[in-house]
């Protein structure tokens, strides 16, 4: 089974996913439980028994599935939940941007990002 992305394809074989390049190469084997519906920012998340990762349209794992909970990228960043329970946020590399200390990280209607620490809560401006 594979679905076509504009040229990148999304394949699964034995109930695992992966991803092949427009001349059907097999890029990133299927290992992956689960991809999401849409490529976010040329990202799509990816799910496997260790957790949630993101791999790029030039069919690059740029965060092996670790995460226990992620948002979709927004800006170039995503806020994303260890295991151990804190939220942090990384960016389209994969690289921690903001240190994972928070209880929670959610994303307003109106933009802005909302992290908590206990009772505390900030807001982007």
């Amino acid at each position: 089974e594979a679905f076509d992305d504009g040229g990148v394809y999304c394949i699964k074989k034995g109930g695992k996913w992966g991803f092949a390049d427009a001349k059907g190469e097999i890029k990133i084997k299927p290992t992956y439980t689960g991809i999401g519906e849409e490529w976010i920012e040329d990202i799509i998340t990816t799910w496997a028994a260790s957790g949630i990762g993101f791999v790029n349209k030039q069919l690059r794992e740029i965060v092996k599935p670790q995460f226990r909970n992620a948002t979709p990228f927004r800006k170039g960043f995503a806020a994303v939940r260890q295991k151990n329970g804190k939220w942090g946020i990384i960016d389209n590399k994969g690289k921690s941007v903001v240190p994972f200390v928070f209880d929670n990280i959610e994303y307003t209607s109106s933009g802005k990002i909302e992290a908590t620490i206990g009772t505390f809560k900030f807001t982007t401006k």
